[in-house]
């Protein structure tokens, strides 16, 4: 037995040295089962089942032929009290050793499907089938012929020379059989396995004569195996072995003959100038978000389409400023305003300018100096610059002694409707006039006050002046005074200009004053 070891395990590692090709090597555990004299069934009985083991080397020669140089190890035993009555009485039974070395044609039915078309591997579970031809080693089968716990045993005819011709032996053996296999990953494989061992001997079990002569003993396995392939590397675990692969090193795709494609936007890691981002081929692989084709690790500006004068920054008026650095990114203009326009060439960018269409001193925001009123003053010193005035004046006009007389005069005949204040037709002229002189002088502001006499009750009075001065306001606006240059306030009678005894004295007190106040 340990020659034979001895044999096993420098088969296995001349096997292994000088593998080139694809190999497996593997481990096999289960029961052996025994067919012969001592069993009463036509095939294996599970009751004779002893625990077996085994190991093996498998060549692949291509994806569905192995051959395989196989040990199996284990016990074949039988027993006459498996009978019927019959036979328990003669109390036969045997334990014999067996130790097989075989070789073995494998046939993997589906193992081609293993493979895609660029070689890479996908786990399948595979039938198979094999046979083959090996030697068993078998041991002494320690049949107890003069058992003399069954005194009352037949003589049986033949015992005799089986007792004689009983020994060890070396028995030429024809494994077949088939089990499935899965592939675990692309190395590991685990398999269930049955096969049958015909010996061409019929003292597997040390009875022939004693029994039936005309048939030969054989012995089965049943088990499982579980083998590891190697022979070809994949040092990348990726599917691809070494020799077909481009990148044994890091796991790729198939595709790319074995080489990764991280960010997978189509392009090899190693001619990816972005290999951890989605890019473009045109890019090399970097990505472009903004579209420009300018790729983003090299555009200043990534979300905003740009061009490559400002590494991609836009430059949307085309005035050769980028946006980032032009005020006025939208209109076409010049480095000296930091890309505003200046459509009158005044010197002032038109964001600055009152007048960009018209071209005008920057001391007047761009406009021209307008003299509206043509009296010799400009409009921006120009007090009044819509009325015709004097330079003294600051351009407003001089209003003249005797037309603040004639006003003074005039506005002393406005007069109201009794307890009311609705002016009279009569004062309506009267404040047409002031109005004209108003918008003559602008630079005149007019307060108006209110007075009543002694009738009604004092706050009746003062309501009633304070509506009438009021009025005479809304009057003057309603003619295009400025409402700023008009002011009214009721006094009522608490201002009398004469007695409130009289008719005549009360008539006088019901007034309404005008002031008018230069402004300038």
């Amino acid at each position: 037995m340990k020659s034979l070891f001895t044999l096993l395990l420098s088969t296995l590692l001349f096997t292994t040295i000088n593998a080139q090709a694809k190999w497996e090597l593997g481990g096999q555990l289960g029961a052996m089962g025994y067919q012969g004299d001592l069993n009463p069934n036509k095939y294996m009985d599970f009751n004779t089942l002893k625990p077996s083991y085994g190991l093996f080397v498998k060549k692949n020669f291509n994806k569905v032929l192995g051959l395989k140089l196989n040990y199996l190890g284990g016990k074949s035993s039988g027993n006459d009290l498996k009978w019927d009555q019959e036979r328990q009485d003669r109390g036969f039974k045997s334990n014999t050793s067996v130790n097989e070395l075989s070789l073995l044609l494998d046939w993997d039915i589906l193992g081609k499907s293993r493979y895609r078309e660029d070689g890479t591997f996908r786990k399948r579970l595979s039938p198979y089938v094999f046979a083959g031809v090996g030697a068993a080693f078998v041991g002494d089968p320690g049949l107890n012929y003069d058992d003399p716990n069954f005194p009352n045993r037949p003589n049986l005819a033949g015992v005799a020379q089986d007792k004689v011709a009983t020994k060890p032996s070396t028995d030429f053996t024809v494994p077949f059989g088939g089990g499935v296999r899965l592939d675990l990953s692309r190395q590991w494989v685990l398999g269930v396995e049955y096969g049958v061992r015909p010996v061409f001997n019929d003292y597997l079990d040390g009875l022939s004569k004693g029994g039936d002569s005309t048939k030969d003993d054989w012995y089965s396995f049943l088990g499982l195996n579980l083998s590891y392939r190697f022979g070809e590397k994949d040092t990348d675990k990726d599917g691809i072995v070494d020799k077909k692969d481009a990148c044994p090193l890091v796991p790729g795709l198939p595709q790319f003959s074995g080489c990764p494609d991280t960010d997978g936007d189509g392009i090899t890691d190693m001619s990816d100038a972005c290999p951890t981002v989605p890019g473009k081929i045109e890019l090399n692989g970097c990505p472009d978000k903004d579209n420009d084709g300018i790729a983003d690790k090299d555009d200043a500006c990534p979300d905003v389409a740009g061009i490559a004068q400002f590494n991609g920054c836009p430059d949307t008026d085309g005035d050769g400023i980028m946006d980032q650095d032009d005020t006025c990114p939208t209109v076409k203009g010049l480095a000296k305003f930091k890309g505003c326009p200046d459509t009158d060439g005044d010197g002032l960018p038109d964001k600055d300018d009152k007048c960009p269409s018209e071209a005008g001193p920057v001391s007047n925001n761009g406009c021209p100096e307008l003299d509206t009123d043509k009296d010799g003053i400009l409009d921006k010193d120009d007090k009044c610059p819509t009325v015709a005035g004097i330079k003294e004046n600051n351009g407003c006009p001089e209003m003249k002694k005797e037309v603040l007389e004639e006003i003074n005069l005039a506005v002393k005949n406005i007069q109201f409707e009794t307890n009311s204040d609705k002016l009279t037709a009569e004062s309506l002229p009267i404040l047409e006039q002031l109005s004209s002189v108003l918008a003559k002088f602008p630079n005149y502001n007019v307060a108006i006050n209110g007075h009543t006499d002694s009738d009604n009750t004092e706050k009746y009075n003062l309501n009633l002046s304070d509506k009438r001065a009021k009025k005479c306001v809304e009057f003057l606006i309603s003619k295009g005074i400025d409402a700023k240059r008009l002011t009214s306030k009721g006094f009522g009678e608490s201002k009398p200009i004469a007695t409130n005894k009289t008719k005549a004295g009360k008539q006088q007190n019901r007034r309404v004053e005008f002031e008018l106040v230069k402004t300038n």
